[in-house]
């Protein structure tokens, strides 16, 4: 297969994807964020060192949930100019960021167990809905461009 034809992603799909993986997160996490508070866990954290511990605010889910998302369509785009088997690659990268972001969770100051346990769940939670709407993402077809497929 020559480089002209390798399976192409539409950038206009992935992004797509990628935005709506980032919603169903921020939606999922912020469900877990109030069904979790609901029974007793705080979500009281230690950001800087210098500063008091305080409670994370709902934004901040629903940005930790889209920020990702947005970076990982533009890998996933990256990844679909230089091989042909991007989904695959993408999702070995996805699931060693998944698990390196577990460490954000573990190291957090001020948290107690069950903050640490309930953050780690949600980046996993995020993780697996980013990454199953990108790989299920459409390709275009072998041998066009995704200027020429239809969207």
């Amino acid at each position: 297969m020559s480089a002209d034809q390798k399976p192409q992603f539409q950038a206009k799909r992935i992004m797509l994807a990628a935005l709506a993986g980032g919603a169903l997160a921020a939606v999922a996490n912020t469900a877990l964020f109030l069904l979790l508070s609901a029974v007793g866990v705080d979500f009281v954290i230690q950001a800087d060192p210098s500063a008091p511990a305080a409670a994370i605010a709902v934004p901040n889910f629903v940005v930790a949930s889209f920020l990702p998302a947005l970076l990982a369509g533009g890998l996933l785009l990256l990844l679909g100019r230089f091989t042909t088997k991007a989904r695959a690659v993408f999702i070995i990268i996805a699931s060693v960021f998944a698990l390196l972001s577990l460490g954000g969770p573990a190291s957090v100051g001020g948290a107690r167990a069950g903050t640490r346990v309930a953050l780690a769940v949600m980046h996993l939670l995020s993780a697996v809905i980013i990454t199953g709407a990108l790989v299920r993402s459409p390709k275009a077809k072998v041998g066009t461009t995704p200027a020429s497929v239809d969207s």
